[in-house]
């Protein structure tokens, strides 16, 4: 049953959010993990703009434990998940209740929730072996990734896009059976705690090279794939070791620690759907490129000869979205569209997974600074896409995907980029550039 609450933006709140903001932005040692006991996550109705900027205005305003968890669309009604730490919830549900605005408590205790899928992850180093029955540690990873080159001599070879802050490497896959193809790039964990971004990425990976389907085949040798499934290391790290939650990079500012990677980039960079505030989740950077990822990531990016496709995988709300962020318009949008649907009938055939699709800024906000923007807008490659995985927006704790769905999801996203692949061939989009 629906109550209703309200959020009145005094002082002290502030002074109270902002000591308590610490918990989630100060830099751990990892023996000390953040934990949410008493946060509390509620499902709120928003019927009007005036219902998003309300609640939007809460999480600009106070960059705190509080955080709506669920992409905010462009449509109405909808139901958002907002976290609300317990310091706040008095505050909280006070603004909520002297508005229209109407919510039910979902989950008492979010700490209950990470512990449960703690439990099913089972997050301990191993010291061989990487597959996709579980979500794995960035070093795991990178073991399994360090071993391909000698199991495929001549195919696959390691690349890397530079170090991150903290000096991890940005470790990349690159597969090729022969010279003078043209690319395909994959970016995956560019934010860290959307954990079934890097565990797809590596999956559509160990397809092209396992799947004996002669389309598969024939698409593993036609184009060079490139896979980099963790491009901000040290934030996945710190989510796996201290901070589920945790989102952004880890240079600090100030007090407050990293930059939204996806807000980084230098396309309209700062112009819509970020902040300058360094305690925010979607603080821009102190400039264009001022985190070592995107910078290292973006020069790779430039270095690939013939790239035609770059595929972003987030989670979470099942979404197919192209550029752009801001109020520019890709030139084809009919082929975009296209592309678009073929893809999105191709994930729901496995498992009847149903995804929308549109460009970034129409479909969930505008949000200026992604990579698929800058791919597509600056380094011009003709097609560019982002992937917002399972689960679906009404999931409650959509980030923490369980293990279970690691395969099925992967499965149905490789039947996606077949068939993305396949139309874009289809309208002339792969086609090697030889100018």
């Amino acid at each position: 049953m629906l109550a209703s609450e309200k959020f009145r933006k005094s002082s002290p709140y502030k002074m109270a959010i902002f000591a308590a903001f610490l918990i989630l932005t100060t830099n751990f040692n990892l023996a000390e993990v953040s934990r949410f006991d008493n946060y509390h996550v509620y499902q709120v109705q928003l019927n009007s703009l005036n219902d998003v900027n309300l609640i939007k205005s809460m999480e600009d305003d106070f960059t705190s434990g509080f955080e709506v968890l669920s992409p905010v669309k462009r449509k109405f009604p909808q139901d958002v998940n907002v976290l609300v730490p317990p310091h706040a919830l008095t505050d909280f549900t006070s603004v909520l209740d002297s508005s229209t605005v109407t919510y039910g408590l979902v989950e008492k205790n979010f700490q209950d929730v990470i512990n449960q899928e703690a439990r099913m992850s089972n997050l301990k180093l191993i010291n061989d072996g990487y597959g996709w029955d579980r979500y794995y540690r960035l070093e795991n990873m990178h073991r399994w990734m360090r071993s391909l080159p000698e199991e495929y001599p001549g195919v696959v070879t390691n690349v890397i896009a530079g170090n991150s802050y903290e000096n991890r490497e940005l470790l990349g896959l690159k597969i090729s059976h022969k010279p003078g193809n043209p690319a395909i790039f994959f970016e995956g964990g560019i934010h860290a705690r959307e954990w079934i971004s890097p565990a797809t990425t590596t999956f559509i990976a160990n397809e092209l090279l396992t799947n004996n389907d002669p389309e598969v085949r024939r698409l593993s040798e036609t184009y060079d794939w490139y896979f980099f499934p963790s491009v901000n290391p040290d934030g996945y790290v710190h989510s796996t070791n201290v901070n589920r939650m945790w989102r952004k990079t880890r240079q600090p500012y100030g007090i407050c620690f990293g930059a939204d990677p996806n807000r980084n980039w230098d396309h309209h960079w700062m112009e819509v759907g970020a902040s300058s505030n360094p305690c925010s989740q979607v603080f821009a950077g102190s400039s264009a490129f001022s985190e070592v990822e995107t910078l290292g990531l973006s020069n790779f990016i430039a270095s690939v000869q013939d790239l035609r496709l770059y595929v972003s995988l987030h989670s979470y709300s099942q979404m197919l979205l192209y550029p752009f962020g801001t109020s520019d318009k890709v030139e084809k949008t009919e082929d975009y569209d296209a592309i678009s649907n073929a893809t999105v009938e191709a994930i729901a055939k496995r498992y009847g997974t149903s995804y929308i699709y549109g460009n970034i800024e129409e479909t969930i906000y505008p949000a200026a600074g992604g990579s698929i923007d800058w791919t597509h807008g600056v380094s011009k490659v003709p097609m560019a896409f982002t992937f917002e995985l399972r689960p679906s927006r009404d999931s409650f704790f959509g980030f923490m995907l369980p293990p279970n769905e690691i395969v099925p999801t992967g499965e149905e996203t490789f039947d996606g980029v077949t068939a993305m692949v396949q139309e874009a061939e289809r309208r002339g989009y792969m086609d090697r550039n030889d100018a």
